[in-house]
């Protein structure tokens, strides 16, 4: 993880042996969706899914992440970018959720679950 990266740990099971991560890369102006992990089953698409981050100097940058058992969808900035995946989790207990950042990441706003949304506004004054 570089300076100033920060993201979710999506349909992670206890033991971490399955999850999807959601990274922010803010100096590289992009969010990626790694799906490496994301399921026990081999024949499934583990490619990585990336977007550009919209931006603008001071601009402070809104996600809203929609998941489902099978789907990730990321709106950045009001829907000016957004990316989309099929993630397959195997294991009925990879519920799991968390947040991690490194550097200088700042969240200003802790997720807030609200059936099955989560909202994540970052960066900015």
């Amino acid at each position: 993880m570089t300076d100033g990266e920060f993201g979710l740990k999506l349909c992670a099971s206890p033991d971490g042996q399955e999850y999807t991560r959601l990274i922010v890369r803010p100096s590289e102006q992009r969010i990626e969706i790694k799906r490496d992990l994301s399921s026990l089953h081999t024949t499934v698409d583990r490619g990585l899914c990336t977007a550009p981050i919209p931006s603008s100097p001071g601009q402070r940058m809104t996600l809203h992440i929609f998941l489902d058992r099978s789907i990730v969808g990321v709106f950045v900035n009001g829907g000016l970018s957004t990316v989309v995946s099929r993630i397959y989790p195997t294991r009925r207990d990879s519920l799991g959720l968390g947040l991690f950042s490194a550097g200088q990441a700042v969240v200003r706003r802790a997720p807030g679950v609200f059936y099955g949304v989560v909202t994540v506004r970052a960066g900015g004054a």
